[in-house]
């Protein structure tokens, strides 16, 4: 599978990587629908601890799920859902599914924003969310954590307080947070 984030729509796009892998992709589009919610339900890592697999789930209209060629599981202990696993392979595919997965976790799903459907050819646009102030599609787990877009965000005015924070990729420890869009202070 590769897996490019578009930075300046704030999403990520996800489609086969190979011929074997077009079918998987062809048919999600057909199942998925604009706007349908996708909820984390686990990951695969390697050995080194990096992700290299993402679950999601979700209920179509009737509930259920049809088989969907060799990625296809059924969840155990709610028969009525589908589990989708998208795998990464490469470093890039594996850093932006990472950033995905947290980004599923922080909005607490991914939301469809695309389908494109060709006959050879599948693709899924996955968004963090959208923006409740302007509308716009977010995949940076930190804005989607606290619910509001970078240019929203920017506008915002700032209300600091000291709070323990731990941003992604740094340690925890106490920074003065707007209580209000969530951006940190510069020192």
């Amino acid at each position: 599978m590769n897996m490019h984030i578009l930075e300046k729509q704030g999403c990520f796009s996800c489609y086969g990587a190979t011929d074997a892998e077009a079918p998987f992709f062809i048919s999600l589009a057909w199942r998925l629908k604009k706007g349908q919610r996708l909820y984390h339900c686990g990951h695969e890592t390697r050995a080194d601890g990096l992700t290299t697999g993402l679950r999601l789930y979700s209920k179509d209209e009737l509930g259920t799920w049809s088989k969907v060629e060799q990625d296809f599981t059924r969840s155990c202990y709610e028969p009525d859902i589908g589990v989708i696993t998208l795998r990464a392979e490469t470093d890039e595919n594996v850093r932006v599914l990472t950033r995905a997965r947290y980004a599923a976790a922080m909005a607490g799903s991914l939301t469809v924003n695309a389908l494109i459907q060709l006959p050879d050819e599948g693709a899924v646009v996955l968004t963090g969310g959208y923006c409740p102030r302007c509308g716009s599609a977010m995949s940076d787990p930190d804005r989607c954590a606290w619910d509001i877009c970078p240019s929203c965000a920017k506008k915002c005015d700032h209300e600091y307080k000291e709070r323990l924070a731990a941003p992604i990729g740094q340690p925890a420890g106490f920074r003065f947070v707007c209580r209000r869009c969530g951006l940190f202070r510069r020192s």
